[in-house]
């Protein structure tokens, strides 16, 4: 059980009793509810972060921006986590009086192309390179919000206001954006929706900002002619340039430089006639041993054996 008297105490004492502005385009959610359950003013058993990051979240789920004001009361033995969809059966549970939630998002602006004055946009079902974008970078690992937060730089916003995943797959093979790979089975997550927003008064970022050159030492010991081509995987950008290759004629060593950000994974795709290496022609195929973190300075050669 939780202790509903210290933490109603320091919650209400703290911060929730002033007078809230609302304003016309704000929405009052009364006695807000999860899947027909009250709503817990905690994010999951797990998670302790309360009130301002589920209020948050629920107003994103709704398309409104984020939440106004919010005020916590008992709940009457029965809650939803938010973040975990677990439940709260006692009579300490806390849930949510209210939630004001501001801020509507037009969610007609889709991420491709908007203009710099667009401060959100939204993409349904989004896609990377021909399928649906997988909730991981690599298969498993680094999930879910840095895969979001990724796929919006990479159209040119700085984060993620808001994403929500598949529960279940539905059939529909996913692609990882860290390492290109397709997934293709009961235990493949893609998203359904992510929403990307610009923060007001910080930089307008591009997706080709640079904060740094990257020297990759290249050398080509196949008998013909090489061209390669490098891939971001976090942002639509490839070098040298939009229909540009690289071309190897010789043995010599070339060292390519990128200009990229600091922690960029890019991984690199070769091919001769009907041999490639790396990622391939269009950096879609499966490899080992491909990939660099953008840094200042000289990476790792990659050789293309024969």
């Amino acid at each position: 059980m939780r202790n509903l008297g210290a933490l109603a105490l320091t919650l209400f004492g703290a911060c929730f009793f002033a007078p809230a502005i609302v304003k016309a385009e704000d929405k009052i959610y009364q006695k807000p509810r999860l899947d027909d359950v009250r709503l817990d003013w905690c994010w999951s058993w797990k998670v302790k972060d309360c009130g301002k990051r589920v209020a948050d979240m629920f107003c994103a789920r709704r398309h409104f921006t984020d939440a106004r004001d919010f005020r916590a009361e008992n709940a009457g033995g029965h809650t939803r986590f938010i973040g975990s969809n677990e439940s709260c059966n006692d009579k300490g549970c806390l849930g949510f009086a209210f939630i004001t939630c501001r801020g509507q998002v037009n969610t007609g602006q889709g991420c491709d192309g908007a203009a710099a004055s667009v401060a959100l946009c939204h993409d349904q079902n989004p896609v990377w390179k021909g399928e649906r974008l997988d909730r991981c970078l690599e298969p498993g690992k680094r999930c879910d919000g840095e895969v979001a937060k990724a796929y919006c730089r990479s159209k040119g916003f700085d984060d993620f206001a808001y994403y929500r995943t598949d529960s279940a797959w539905d059939g529909v093979p996913t692609k990882s954006m860290g390492t290109n790979q397709v997934c293709n089975g009961s235990h493949c997550r893609g998203f359904q929706v992510i929403r990307c927003k610009r923060i007001v008064g910080g930089p307008k970022k591009t997706p080709t900002d640079s904060n740094a050159i990257m020297s990759w030492p290249f050398k080509s010991e196949y008998k013909f002619v090489v061209e390669v081509r490098l891939f971001s995987q976090s942002r639509a950008v490839t070098w040298p340039g939009q229909n540009e290759v690289y071309k190897f004629d010789d043995s010599k060593r070339y060292d390519i430089d990128v200009k990229c950000n600091i922690g960029e994974k890019i991984c690199y795709g070769a091919w001769s006639g009907d041999r490639y290496w790396g990622g391939g022609r269009d950096g879609s195929a499966t490899c080992k041993d491909c990939c660099r973190t953008c840094k200042q300075g000289k990476v790792e050669q990659t050789t293309l054996v024969r």
